[in-house]
């Protein structure tokens, strides 16, 4: 078994280590001749670590096919004083093929003392707010700009081992025979064990280098966070003076979707790897006076904008408890039975649940939260809803902010929210 250290010149910028220290977390990647751990061979384990103020990299690499326990057992040996292992699918591959290989030579190990941190599995229930077309890694690297040294894929790599194993055993054997490399030198030039070495160790170590710069990716997903918002508005709001700078709202004229925009601006405490436009039209609001409208949410540099429709005209109300009204078609509008009793009965018709409303003509802005108060339709049939915008509410932070979540949480979960700007990276 061979051990190979480096050192690297790189920062991890998001903070994945939190809540621990940065010497308290490893990040590590394998390398294998398939997929099986029946019927395949582990011959590389690289792992990187934070120790006397720079990154570190070690690899643990199989010049032998029987140096797989002693692998095992050097990477166990590595880990055990961590608290925190980062890996990019390892939940699905990388563990529990080491888990099988373990088994297989009766080595009692586990990774039960250490929090797993899986950065694809963290991306996965997000991946259709991500910026990207999938989530395999070279797409993630591509996106946040990584450009590779190593050109080898890792099914590549399985017959450059075995040329390595090949090449390594021949220079064994004919290091001390001269007349056999005299015989060679006028054969083809192949690699060396040495410079096919180099290619399998390369591979691993930028796979490993990768996951500091694509961890950044996860700033996305912080996006949709409402914990950060919690704070920057706390801090705001202890802050005249920075809430003016941090967190503003006002309503605007939009050019673009010809509507007026409830409008909230917020500073981040991050930056992200590039811009993103998120939009969810209200496509269940089948009026024309709903065409242009959509909810907006522009992530740029550290500053988030929020665009929410302001709706101008009029909407129904409409009373659960349909069968206590009556409807009167002349009027458009439904009363209660302890009124109606006093219109003749031609003049009304007993309601149903699509014609118990009444309506109203104000300003309103879509509604998102749980709270089905005060809340006003389109149609019975439409899904959307909207409340009253109160212009002296504008002047409650409070309830701007519980609004802002509400917006944020509707955007994460719903299935029509979609990126405009999605990166065509494949």
């Amino acid at each position: 078994m061979l051990t190979i250290h480096t050192t690297l010149n790189s920062k991890l910028q998001y903070p994945i280590q939190n809540p621990f220290e940065m010497e308290d977390i490893l990040f590590f990647d394998i390398e294998t001749t398939g997929l099986s751990p029946k019927t395949s061979f582990l011959y590389l384990i690289g792992c990187m670590y934070f120790e006397n103020g720079t990154w570190q990299i070690t690899q643990w690499f199989a010049d032998e096919m029987n140096n797989e326990a002693e692998l095992l057992g050097s990477f166990f040996q590595k880990i055990k004083n961590y608290k925190r292992i980062v890996h990019y699918n390892g939940s699905g591959f990388d563990i529990p093929f080491i888990q099988n290989k373990c088994k297989q030579h009766n080595i009692d190990a586990s990774f039960d003392f250490i929090e797993s941190f899986d950065i694809y599995k963290k991306l996965l229930p997000y991946k259709n707010l991500l910026p990207m077309d999938n989530l395999k890694l070279k797409t993630v690297e591509a996106f946040i700009g990584i450009v590779r040294e190593d050109t080898y894929s890792g099914a590549d790599l399985i017959q450059i081992y075995a040329n390595y194993l090949g090449s390594s055993r021949y220079e064994k054997l004919n290091q001390n025979n001269p007349h056999n490399a005299k015989d060679n030198s006028s054969s083809k030039k192949i690699p060396s064990s040495a410079e096919l070495l180099q290619i399998l160790l390369l591979h691993n170590a930028e796979d490993i280098k990768g996951l500091l710069y694509i961890s950044n990716i996860l700033y996305y997903i912080d996006i949709f966070d409402c914990n950060i918002y919690k704070h920057i508005f706390l801090n705001a709001c202890s802050d005249i003076v920075k809430s003016q700078k941090n967190w503003n709202v006002e309503i605007i004229s939009d050019i673009e979707s010809q509507t007026n925009c409830l409008k909230f601006q917020v500073t981040i405490p991050f930056g992200i790897p590039r811009p993103v436009h998120w939009e969810n039209k209200l496509s269940a609001v089948a009026d024309e006076s709903f065409h242009n409208m959509s909810i907006q949410l522009i992530a740029s540099s550290n500053n988030i904008t929020l665009k929410v429709p302001v709706f101008k005209g009029e909407l129904k109300y409409f009373f659960e408890n349909y069968k206590d009204y009556y409807y009167l078609p002349k009027e458009d509008m439904a009363i209660h039975k302890s009124v109606a009793q006093f219109v003749d009965k031609e003049y009304r018709v007993q309601a149903k649940a699509n014609t118990c409303y009444n309506k109203k003509i104000s300003i309103f802005i879509p509604s998102f939260g749980n709270n089905d108060k005060n809340i006003f339709k389109a149609s019975y049939q439409n899904h959307v809803k909207f409340m009253e915008l109160d212009l002296p509410e504008l002047q409650d932070p409070a309830q701007l902010y519980e609004y802002f979540i509400n917006c944020i949480d509707y955007l994460h979960h719903s299935k029509e929210t979609e990126i405009i700007n999605k990166s065509k990276i494949s």
